[in-house]
């Protein structure tokens, strides 16, 4: 909830959907003013709902809150009649925890004044599978789950709560321990034929501070805030499949050494070398490597670099941002050309 704490907002344990249907239901006599109004922002095996009051309603539309929800403007989301369960009572802030129960609209604009909602419409949700499998020392499945999940489409807020689902994926699993490794495998479609793919593996660091599933899903947000935030088209996003693996003991390794046969060719040779590998608490790996230098490559300096993605998707996503007009399409296509980070890449640089 740290992104929610960061815009001003309070984040704290709350109800759920009494009904996982999004079905909209008949809204004759119900969100009265001074009835407790929630704004779906997701629901299924988790969920996240913002409560409030409503102000006022004509028959065919509402005013709530009588301040902003996250001030974003136009945003679609489902409203939904609700029940408080508690009031944690306070002189400075006291707090109601209710459950948002039967869909009856539409949320359509979120305001400086307030947010309006339009009763009887419905909102465009994304699915979201998310199947996590734990592996034995063995590389066996002893255990597996579905999760899923529905989230509203928002650019300012889809990516946070998609990496809150996915952090409470990995983090709330029973065999979760700090010698574990997660992997992870994303594809996210969008209308138009467009995906994109994202995988990733990831252990806790010995002086990390921050947990391994936190990063992660930090990571996937980042990628599909990328593909919001493109200059030319709105993504509408149709789907999202999530497989996560948690699998046994620390799976880092280190490049310790590298060397190469040769420190001068020409073009269309070839340059052998071998790489040291120390795995965490493991004995080191050697692996023999042959590079070719392009033909036509001009005299001149040529840097071999050994190592993992992050330096090779890190200089393509500078190219990238040179073009400030980036379409859907293009930038779904960088976001697919990055390279796991499971993988030992040799790459020559000019």
């Amino acid at each position: 909830d740290g992104y929610f704490r960061s815009q001003g907002y309070a984040v704290m344990q709350g109800g759920a959907l009494a009904s996982r249907s999004l079905d909209v239901v008949d809204p004759e006599g119900r969100l009265n003013p001074g009835e407790p109004i929630s704004v779906v922002m997701m629901t299924g095996d988790m969920s996240a709902t913002g409560l409030g009051t409503v102000t006022y309603n004509d028959g065919e539309k509402i005013l709530a809150f009588g301040h902003p929800m996250f001030n974003s403007g136009r945003l679609d989301a489902p409203i939904a009649t609700s029940e408080i369960v508690h009031v944690l009572a306070s002189q400075l802030q006291p707090v109601k925890m209710g459950n948002a129960e039967a869909i009856v609209g539409a949320l359509r604009q979120d305001r400086h004044s307030g947010i309006l909602g339009v009763l009887g419409e419905s909102s465009a949700m994304t699915p979201v599978q998310v199947n996590v499998r734990t592996f034995g020392e063995g590389d066996e499945i002893i255990a597996s789950k579905e999760l899923n999940y529905e989230v509203i489409q928002s650019e300012k807020l889809t990516p946070q709560l998609l990496a809150m689902a996915l952090f409470n994926s990995m983090f709330g699993l029973n065999e979760f321990g700090e010698e574990s490794t997660f992997r992870l495998n994303a594809k996210v479609d969008f209308e138009g034929e467009h995906h994109f793919e994202f995988r990733t593996m990831l252990s806790d660091a010995v002086l990390t501070p921050q947990p391994a599933p936190l990063l992660i899903a930090s990571a996937f947000a980042a990628r599909l805030f990328r593909v919001y935030t493109n200059t030319l088209e709105t993504p509408l996003m149709e789907g999202i499949e999530v497989d996560i693996d948690l699998l046994p003991k620390r799976r880092i390794m280190l490049v310790d050494q590298v060397w190469v046969d040769k420190r001068r060719a020409r073009p269309g040779e070839e340059i052998g070398g071998k790489v040291i590998l120390q795995p965490y608490r493991g004995d080191r790996i050697e692996k023999d490597f042959k590079i070719r230098v392009p033909t036509g490559t001009p005299k001149g300096r040529l840097i071999l670099s050994v190592g993992d993605s992050a330096a090779y998707n890190q200089r393509r996503l500078a190219v990238g941002a040179r073009n400030r007009t980036l379409s859907l399409p293009e930038t779904v296509s960088l976001l697919n050309q990055e390279r796991s980070n499971d993988v030992v890449y040799v790459a020559l640089l000019d």
